[in-house]
């Protein structure tokens, strides 16, 4: 009996010591995510704001964004081929759309006001700015695909995969919350920190 005793001290201690680790490393993961998503909304709101300046909109309320990406598996890694953004800006009556075309122009965004047809179509960027926006719109949901779901991005053998983000923002910009609400299952996963409310899901095609 008295050999069992320091046996089960050690089975507890490592116990302790595995809830100890797992907290750590979803503190971490936390962090992170609350680092890449920031960085998400800073970018779409200096679109935003890129929008409501050129199609002279008094005041942004809220927005509605979806970003696709889809890629296949080349050489080690995934190549995403094919991606694009379309976004919904409105206030005070107002909608401007703005999207880019995924196959034939993916790093031109165009926009147009809804309540002025007549105006056409307007370049958000000049070609320079719009390279630069798309990819680092691109590496950031990619950066929080891995942390949401490294298995899948390492691991996607010869298949394709699809990344779909919805972004729900609301104007004024609001504090960020200091915990945010995060909701994950299955391939889906759900965040809400008071500026905005994102969903994004993976699904391997």
């Amino acid at each position: 009996m008295d050999g069992q005793q320091p046996y089960k001290s050690s089975k507890i201690f490592n116990l302790i010591k595995e809830g100890i680790n797992k907290r750590r490393e979803e503190k971490n993961m936390k962090e992170q995510l609350k680092c890449h998503i920031q960085q998400l909304e800073d970018l779409l709101e200096e679109m935003h704001e890129k929008a409501q300046e050129k199609a002279n909109l008094p005041k942004i309320e809220g927005s509605i964004t979806t970003i696709n990406l889809y890629s296949n598996k080349n050489s080690n890694e995934p190549r995403w081929h094919e991606y694009g953004i379309g976004t919904y800006i409105y206030g005070e009556g107002i909608v401007i759309g703005c999207y880019s075309n995924p196959q034939y122009s993916p790093y031109k965004i165009k926009c147009i006001n809804f309540s002025n047809i007549e105006s056409g179509l307007f370049s958000l960027f000049n070609s320079p700015q719009s390279i630069y926006f798309m990819e680092s719109i691109k590496k950031t949901i990619l950066n929080i695909g891995k942390i949401l779901n490294p298995e899948v991005l390492t691991h996607m053998d010869n298949q394709y995969m699809y990344i779909g983000t919805t972004v729900f923002m609301l104007y004024p910009k609001q504090p960020i919350k200091k915990n945010p609400r995060i909701i994950k299952y299955d391939n889906k996963f759900k965040y809400y920190d008071g500026r905005s409310d994102i969903e994004i899901t993976l699904d391997l095609l």
